[in-house]
């Protein structure tokens, strides 16, 4: 199937050094997203055009919406939710604290609202440092997979079956879970040749489309 689409168009040339994390947020009529190594967080709205941009103390790796002005940063080596209109922090959750060369990267909340996250090491050395959590609507945190280089994605199938990526291995996994964030079943879901590069963020759209960047 041939899937036509427009031409991409520059909208903000934020000249990012490593920008990710798109997040479309209705309610505000803006998009969201980051740019990690000079912990930015960036804001579009579509409605008005303004342009803003919040600075942190530390790299952002994602955002995600929580309600109104509530919203959930994946930082460096921690979770914090935060109302971006007041900079009030609501809470603070640490990230494997043991492991202070780790960062969290790409991170999505599913279609139930739980957030799914990963982590890898901000060097990029050769060594597989990344995990891939899970934190429920209690906000107990649940890890559900381990020895990634970089973690990316993820991309939900339905409410226990997802995507996910090992950017530098070049595969996107297909896994299973349990009620319990066991891991039943995980397989290759694709393997990317050198010549199509390495896969990263992804999404799945209502026709079940999987775009990959």
């Amino acid at each position: 199937m041939i899937i036509k689409t427009s031409k991409p168009k520059a909208i903000w040339k934020a000249k990012t050094i490593l920008g990710e994390g798109i997040l479309w947020v209705s309610s505000h009529k803006a998009i969201f997203f980051v740019d990690i190594k000079k912990k930015n967080i960036l804001i579009y709205n579509i409605r008005s055009k303004k342009k803003r941009i919040i600075r942190l103390n530390k790299e952002i790796g994602f955002l995600t919406h929580v309600r109104k002005d509530i919203f959930l940063l994946g930082l460096k080596s921690e979770l914090r939710i935060i109302n971006l209109k007041t900079s009030k922090i609501l809470k603070s959750m640490k990230i494997e604290k043991n492991k202070p060369l780790n960062r969290l990267n790409d991170g999505k909340t599913d279609p139930t609202g739980r957030l799914w996250f990963g982590t890898m090491d901000n060097l990029e050395r050769k060594i597989r440092n990344g995990s891939l959590y899970c934190l429920d609507k209690k906000l107990i945190l649940h890890k559900v997979d381990t020895k990634y280089y970089i973690t990316n994605g993820p991309a939900f199938i339905n409410s226990n079956t997802f995507l996910h990526t090992d950017s530098r291995k070049k595969i996107i996994y297909k896994i299973k879970i349990d009620k319990n964030y066991k891991i039943l079943k995980k397989k290759k879901f694709l393997n990317f040749s050198e010549n199509n590069g390495a896969p990263d963020g992804m999404t799945i759209d209502s026709m079940q489309n999987v775009w990959v960047c």
